[in-house]
């Protein structure tokens, strides 16, 4: 059960650097780059996500063991640790707004309605109509991740011995919590605009009072 725990760096070294796999080792690498992430300062995120899913947290397994199993074993886990790790990382500084909403524990079918809500703006601001929305239950509170398209990029790339001009759409990540004891909704999110139409839709979706936006 256990043999996934050892990798063999030489092969997997190998195999990323043959020109044909150049495609799948950048995926490779993003992977293993959010392992490594989620082992934020000493691995006390790790034991947070441990906690939130009941999951038994040795104290002498290696960190990256530990989050190469959640990736490996409990994708559910490992996504509300990357949703968690986000919230630190983000460039874009923690907005605070008073929202008192009182206890909100959002059903299937409202966040699939806030994504589809969320997928209309974007699609407006002409960043492209993909978007995805990943809720969790933290403690009292929501963690959410919107996952979201940007302005079309242009780029020259190489394709094999020739060049070609490639246009692609970045995804985003923005996170949104809510704490509802201290009445206070936070955003990380680098435009104004973003953050006032997320309180909007989790005004109306979540919380069915518009007027808290």
């Amino acid at each position: 059960h256990d043999h996934w725990a050892f990798i063999n760096p030489d092969a997997l070294r190998a195999f990323m650097d043959a020109p044909e796999n150049s495609d799948a080792a950048g995926v490779i690498m993003e992977h293993f780059h959010r392992v490594n992430d989620i082992c934020w300062r000493d691995g006390a995120l790790l034991v947070q996500v441990a906690q939130q899913y009941g999951i038994e947290y040795d104290q002498d397994l290696p960190d990256l063991t530990f989050a190469l199993r959640l990736y490996l074993d409990r994708p559910d886990a490992f996504d509300f640790a990357w949703s968690m790790y986000l919230r630190v990382a983000l460039n874009a500084g923690p907005c605070e707004y008073r929202f008192p909403a009182g206890r909100l524990r959002p059903s299937p079918a409202e966040i699939a309605l806030l994504e589809s809500n969320l997928r209309g703006w974007f699609a407006n601001m002409k960043k492209g109509s993909q978007c995805l929305v990943a809720c969790f239950a933290e403690g009292n509170g929501l963690l959410l991740r919107i996952t979201r398209g940007a302005r079309v990029k242009t780029i020259a790339r190489w394709r094999g011995f020739v060049t070609e001009i490639d246009s692609f759409r970045p995804a985003n990540e923005d996170v949104v919590w809510y704490e509802p004891d201290e009445s206070r909704l936070s955003i990380k999110a680098s435009l104004r605009r973003d953050r006032e139409q997320y309180i909007r839709s989790i005004a109306e979706i979540f919380a069915k009072e518009s007027e808290l936006a």
